[in-house]
């Protein structure tokens, strides 16, 4: 029988809530967009000039949009129509200023999603995978189609756990700015992305396999290692914090190491002896990390122990 118990020791101090408001995308506070900026030696010709008072203008008035409350959907149309028109710097600030701004009206959003009418509506019709496109197709309350037009027309994708409905912002719309960003936002956007078509946790339980979970967490070690004067750089070590401790204890209701029994999951010790023969653990502090842990698992014969713990404990 599957047993749902208190919080795991490395999980204290984070709520359900909390954890998966991080694995979605959501923050309480949108972090603000600066970058170091870019350098500049060649002499500016009247060509150049002309082209650089444009795209500031551009700037400036796509700026005035996406920082008013309320226009998320003009926000996307103004940048698709002119991000090819201003730098690969000014392009990073404003596809930031574009998830600031999707953060900033979550939580409002949700609020429209929470009452029983609006979560009745969409339980009767909603099968697993259904996008807000077709949950909109079968629910026949005209106010609960306007709502999922809108959060589906300002980026935002339906999400569910715990019984609930919600949005989460929809990272794969912001692929189509790949090619104008810069190399550290594209980065960036490629993890969000990952997050954002399949959430590592649902319900405290982890629902992507261990070679997934390895790969994910490795990809946020290396772009922190990368870019650590990213202005996403922070956002990227906490989630990567928080999927180590996945990695070496698991979540409430998929331990690592059984409740019962204290032996390793039989899919982790798998899933873990296969990535660490198939990648180079050799500049990844923690790939040589799990290494080391998957060695004293064996000692143990994978069966939970004090050494285990300690070890992991070490880690911090």
């Amino acid at each position: 029988m599957n047993k749902k118990r208190k919080l795991l020791p490395q999980l204290h101090g984070w709520t359900l809530t909390g954890m998966a408001a991080l694995l979605l995308g959501t923050q309480a506070l949108a972090p603000a967009v600066t970058l170091a900026s870019p350098s500049n030696t060649t002499p500016a010709t009247v060509q150049t000039q002309a082209t650089s008072s444009s795209s500031d203008q551009i700037y400036n008035t796509y700026l005035s949009i996406v920082q008013t409350p309320d226009r998320l959907s003009a926000s996307w149309a103004y940048l698709k129509g002119n991000i090819s028109k201003v730098s690969s710097y000014q392009a990073s600030l404003m596809v930031l200023q574009l998830e600031n701004a999707l953060l900033r009206n979550q939580t409002k959003l949700e609020q429209r999603f929470f009452p029983d009418s609006v979560q009745k509506a969409i339980s009767d019709v909603y099968r697993l995978g259904d996008s807000f496109g077709n949950v909109r197709a079968k629910v026949k309350d005209a106010k609960v189609k306007a709502l999922l037009d809108q959060a589906s027309a300002q980026g935002y994708k339906l999400e569910t756990a715990e019984g609930m409905f919600y949005p989460v912002i929809n990272y794969s719309l912001f692929r189509q700015f790949d090619s104008h960003v810069g190399e550290d936002v594209r980065a960036y956007l490629a993890i969000m992305h990952e997050e954002s078509k399949q959430a590592a946790v649902k319900d405290a339980a982890l629902v992507i396999g261990y070679q997934q979970l390895v790969r994910r967490t490795l990809a946020m070690e290396q772009f922190v290692q990368k870019y650590p004067n990213s202005n996403r750089a922070k956002q990227v070590r906490e989630r990567f914090e928080l999927y180590r401790d996945f990695t070496f204890m698991g979540t409430n209701n998929t331990p690592l190491f059984d409740y019962e029994t204290k032996q390793m999951q039989n899919n982790a010790k798998t899933g873990y002896a296969n990535v660490l023969q198939w990648l180079s653990v050799e500049e990844s502090s923690y790939l040589k990390s799990l290494a080391q842990f998957m060695e004293l698992a064996q000692k143990h014969q994978y069966k939970d122990s004090d050494e285990i713990r300690q070890f992991v404990r070490n880690l911090k």
